[in-house]
């Protein structure tokens, strides 16, 4: 009988605890608004230079990720570990302080059980995490402003093609091949993987299907999630290692371009956003050899580059006169669709685009000319793409070719025609 009194005492205490911790989080607000301007009344220039820093940093740190992710995250990393040593104590310190006035206020809430003394404990308690808190709110408020501002730089071509000339292939690309050795640095970096699936058949071709299974599916961990889902509109590319079964981190461009910086002995897969298609831009054929795979949405390209047929060509030459020496750079690429088992072959000769700026970058400055795909047999295509010939991308090309001179397996419909002529003419690619 004595049990009863007890338990419902114990329940009212909790009760009390309950109701003095709402009170604090609703007096927080309030509390830390205040603790902010007390604290730049006390300290302007010390708090305003505090802040003006944070946002610059914050800015700067966002603009190397976009621009120059691997050399950022390895410099962020020292200091990381750099600032870490130095700030252990206090913010262990201050994680005590914290641990201890939460205690506190349980135990002094324990017998709160007017309102009047909820009320001033709330309050006290309140005021008391405002000012500790304010100088952080302070750095997070201004580090919120630095990273809208870096989008903004970011979102401007003018700020964009400096940065991409003075930071991104001076900084980044010096970085990523000088330092690590940038394709064994990729295919080891937090956030590549390997695939449990072999790339690789017995006779010595590769799986290109496997691999876009691969990428698509890649490890699931909030990590690559995070990595894979950022943002869909942009370019994200990777190499992969078919001999290992390696895929590599991914590197992350712009709306219209991803920019690799040395030349892969092995070869790249890349995305293009929904819209533009996966047909490949004359950048994407002349930067490299071998054989390449791009996805665009359910699209997946296979095509072969020629930066071979330029090879000692003066590199600050024009590209009119590199091209009218060697000959315009053409594309044949073969494009299957497994969602809609449909398949195409895309062809075209680059030609100059009459509406480019002068000086403009290669993505911009040349496009291929304008050609309605050819829709061909999806089963011989799946059965290229599962047996590639990487060694061999004159072969790969031969077969496409003898593909595509074939008679159409179907006639497209009217929706995949119109979709293929918005893609033509709408990206310039």
């Amino acid at each position: 009988m004595d049990a009863k009194p007890d338990s419902v005492s114990k329940l009212q205490h909790v009760e009390n605890e309950v109701a003095v911790v709402g009170h604090v989080l609703h007096d927080l607000p309030g509390a830390l608004w205040s603790g902010v301007a007390v604290d730049f009344k006390a300290n302007p220039e010390k708090r305003s230079v505090e802040a003006l820093a944070s946002a610059a940093f914050t800015a700067a740190l966002y603009i190397g990720v976009r621009r120059a992710p691997i050399i950022t995250r390895d410099v962020s990393a020292l200091g990381g570990a750099t600032s870490g040593a130095l700030t252990a104590v206090p913010l262990w310190n201050q994680a005590e302080k914290v641990l201890s006035g939460t205690k506190t206020l349980l135990a002094e809430g324990w017998n709160a059980s007017d309102s009047v003394t909820r009320d001033k404990l709330g309050q006290e308690y309140a005021t008391a995490i405002g000012k500790n808190v304010a100088p952080v709110a302070e750095i997070s408020l201004a580090a919120g402003i630095g990273v809208v501002s870096g989008h903004a730089i970011l979102s401007k071509a003018g700020p964009n093609a400096w940065l991409s000339a003075n930071l991104t292939e001076k900084a980044e690309y010096a970085w990523r091949s000088r330092a690590f050795g940038a394709e064994n640095h990729l295919l080891s970096k937090f956030g590549s993987f390997a695939s449990h699936e072999p790339f690789m058949n017995a006779d010595g071709t590769a799986n290109l299907l496997k691999v876009t299974e691969s990428i698509d599916q890649g490890p699931r961990t909030a990590f690559n999630r995070a990595l894979r889902f950022v943002d869909p509109h942009i370019e994200e590319a990777r190499v992969v290692d078919l001999a290992a079964n390696r895929v590599s981190a991914p590197l992350r461009g712009s709306i219209d371009s991803v920019e690799f910086g040395f030349n892969p002995k092995n070869i790249t897969f890349h995305t293009h956003p929904d819209f533009v298609g996966a047909r490949p831009s004359v950048s994407d054929v002349t930067r490299f050899d071998g054989v390449h795979m791009i996805k665009s949405g359910d699209d997946i390209a296979l095509y072969m580059g020629v930066r071979g047929q330029y090879a000692g060509v003066a590199k600050d030459l024009p590209l009119d006169s590199i091209f009218a020496e060697r000959g315009v750079p053409t594309l044949k690429a073969l494009v299957v669709n497994p969602k809609e088992q449909t398949a195409r072959v895309i062809e075209g000769i680059a030609q100059r685009n009459p509406l480019a700026a002068p000086g403009a970058p290669l993505a911009d400055s040349w496009r291929w000319s304008e050609s309605i795909p050819k829709y061909v047999d999806y089963k011989a295509s799946t059965d290229i793409l599962a047996q590639v010939h990487v060694n061999e991308p004159k072969f790969v090309a031969a077969r496409i070719g003898k593909l595509a001179e074939t008679a159409p397996a179907q006639a497209p419909s009217l929706e995949q025609m119109l979709s293929d002529l918005a893609r033509l003419g709408g990206t310039g690619r």
